[in-house]
């Protein structure tokens, strides 16, 4: 009821839908059935199929943590304000990013419609590119604490972009 979804892509093919229940915290990917391409690690392990392939949610999260730059960084608190936030979070990281990484071609996103080659960071720099979008893109902003209390209590729940 309350999930923010996005379309992992590879390149500009549909791998599947990653969803996170922002009132429960709780994350869950079904692969694409028409998906066949590179698998993505760890989502998938060496010698698993894609095929009925249930993810748990550690993987999902392993995915997530090997797309942003880690904590420990020295230049972490420059990234977190050219990306608008004020807190390490891996999520809201990956969600401001597109999920982009330089160590392939995986992505997430809402709008299926965009090509990867206007700006996804790897197909861009290997091809002395200028991206026409550049991070922080806008995020659906999660009710706090007291206002998941609420939502569970029935209160309706009104969506936001920051």
């Amino acid at each position: 009821m309350y999930k923010d979804k996005y379309t992992m892509m590879y390149k500009n093919k549909v791998v599947g839908i990653l969803e996170y229940d922002f009132i429960n915290h709780k994350f869950s990917f079904e692969f694409d059935k028409d998906y066949n391409d590179t698998p993505p690690y760890p989502l998938v392990r060496w010698g698993e199929s894609m095929d009925s392939k249930i993810v748990e949610e550690k993987d999902i999260i392993d995915w997530l943590s090997d797309r942003v730059i880690q904590e420990c960084r020295p230049e972490v608190k420059e990234v977190l304000s050219k990306l608008n936030l004020y807190d390490y979070d891996v999520w809201d990281i990956v969600r401001r990013n597109y999920g982009m990484s330089g160590d392939d071609y995986f992505w997430l996103t809402k709008d299926t419609n965009l090509d990867y080659k206007t700006f996804n960071t790897r197909y861009c720099f290997y091809n002395d590119i200028t991206p026409i979008k550049v991070p922080p893109f806008p995020i659906i902003k999660y009710p706090k604490y007291f206002e998941i209390q609420q939502i569970k209590n029935g209160q309706k729940w009104i969506m936001e972009w920051i």
